[in-house]
């Protein structure tokens, strides 16, 4: 019989990875248009749009629409966490991604 402690664990594992993959859908939803309507006027400007992630908020949204299409669909038992890259949409876009579609 498994002990409480190895129960507790698995709870604050399960917890970790839902809120990990939370905030990496979040880094995708947060870039799409219209999501920022209400934010201060001194929000700074995108430092690298165009060159990590394309720069037109309707190519932009149609790069992570497809990545999310395209991502692998999971093949095996739910995992109890995830670690997601976030290099750029241009390094691991996809990658990502497939990791999203484990969850």
């Amino acid at each position: 019989m498994p002990s409480k402690d190895c129960g507790r664990v698995e709870l604050a594992m399960k917890a970790f990875s839902l809120l990990y993959a939370i905030l990496a859908v979040g880094l995708f939803i947060v870039v799409l248009p219209g999501f920022a309507r209400g934010v201060s006027d001194d929000a700074r400007p995108p430092a690298v749009a165009g060159q990590f992630y394309p720069d037109a908020p309707d190519a932009l949204k149609a790069a992570v629409q497809a990545f999310l299409r395209d991502g692998v669909p999971r093949a095996g038992k739910k995992p109890i966490a995830l670690v997601v890259p976030h290099a750029g949409y241009v390094f691991s876009g996809q990658i990502a991604a497939d990791v999203l579609q484990q969850s």
